[in-house]
């Protein structure tokens, strides 16, 4: 995500938010390099069934690309499905303008 402030703005408006990539629900993209003898092992289920494992094979090349210009002030948000999938932009938003506010 990329915040931007405008002259005399108290509130940064989103220049730029990443869609999330996912394979489905609570499964995202996640770059790993699994041993061979991990990915044919099996678990058991709650039912004490013996299931195959999957796992994803995602690489770098499967990412989507953006671009955008930015300038000095910008503000640039780093963050995991463990931040997007907490706070809503418009909460990350009021954390920004709590700080910058000050």
């Amino acid at each position: 995500m990329v915040l931007r402030f405008n002259e005399g703005m108290k509130s940064p408006k989103i220049l730029l938010k990443t869609e999330e990539q996912q394979h489905n629900f609570n499964a995202p993209f996640q770059l790993a390099n699994i041993p061979e003898n991990l990915r044919s092992s099996r678990a058991s289920n709650n039912k004490n069934q013996e299931v195959k494992k999957k796992f994803w094979k995602d690489k770098a090349s499967d990412a989507v690309l953006y671009q955008t210009s930015i300038r000095e002030g910008d503000i640039i948000i780093n963050g995991s499905d463990g931040l997007f999938d907490n706070l809503y932009p418009k909460e990350i938003i009021n954390i920004i303008e709590v700080f910058f506010n000050e």
